[in-house]
């Protein structure tokens, strides 16, 4: 499963770009398919060279999960176990 995170609290123009806070921790709940256990939850960003694992919790139907930061974009890929 992947989930686009934007961070639309960010000034317009390109000579704002510098001025971009980031926000965060996050924390986020998300319901889940029917796809088995959750084996892991990972981030991304254009602005970093590695993904980051997120720490996690399922509970019943419910992903808790949370984002260390959000800049501007992030992409979480949730994996699940069968």
């Amino acid at each position: 499963m992947i989930v686009h995170l934007l961070n639309y609290r960010v000034p317009i123009g390109r000579a704002n770009a510098d001025q971009v806070e980031a926000v965060g921790p996050m924390e986020m709940s998300l319901p889940l398919p029917e796809a088995g256990t959750v084996r892991a939850a990972r981030a991304w960003s254009p602005k970093r060279t590695q993904l980051v694992t997120l720490k996690f919790a399922e509970r019943g139907q419910t992903l808790r999960l949370t984002l260390p930061t959000l800049r501007i974009y992030e992409l979480c890929e949730i994996s699940f176990r069968r």
